[in-house]
Formats: C-alpha cells, structure tokens, sequence
C-alpha cells in the first residue's frame, strides 16, 4: 500500500510540474496571443510593461514569460481603457 502512495505522490508531482511548463510562453507564443510584433514586445519588455526571465545565464539568453504575467498586463490594458 505504501509503494502505491509513492508512486501515486511521484505521479501527481510529474503531472504538476507537466502543467506548469504549459504556463511558460516563448516570444512567438506572446507576440501571436497579444497580436503584436517582436520589436513591439521586445519595447514593452524594456519599458517595463511586461515581465519576462531568461533561461540562460547568457546576455544573449533565451526569454520566457509566465501566462499569468501576460494575463496580468492584458487585465491593465483593460483596467486603463475603463478609466
């Protein structure tokens, strides 16, 4: 019974890590889901719109977004136009 434990925790522990992997964008998937340019999103990074994290230590390091961060920005879009 034990051993089903484990395995079942060891399961649900893949499953969840599977899940947030989902939650990571690249630029491509950013830029088609707010339908704006590469130039455009590289802008609002630097301006500090949009949060992203590289991956690499690299200057030149590949940059992800967390979904939750660009649903964040789409919600204060929509917070501005109301105002």
């Amino acid at each position: 019974m034990n051993d089903i434990s484990n395995l079942l925790r060891e399961m649900t522990e893949k499953i969840s890590a599977i899940r947030n992997l989902e939650d990571i964008l690249t630029c491509e998937e950013v830029c088609k889901l707010l339908k704006i340019s590469r130039c455009t999103l590289y802008r609002k990074r630097k301006q500090g719109l949009i949060k992203f994290f590289k991956i690499s230590k690299a200057k030149s390091g590949s940059v992800r977004f967390y979904r939750s961060d660009i649903m964040s920005y789409l919600d204060s879009l929509k917070m501005e136009e109301l105002s």
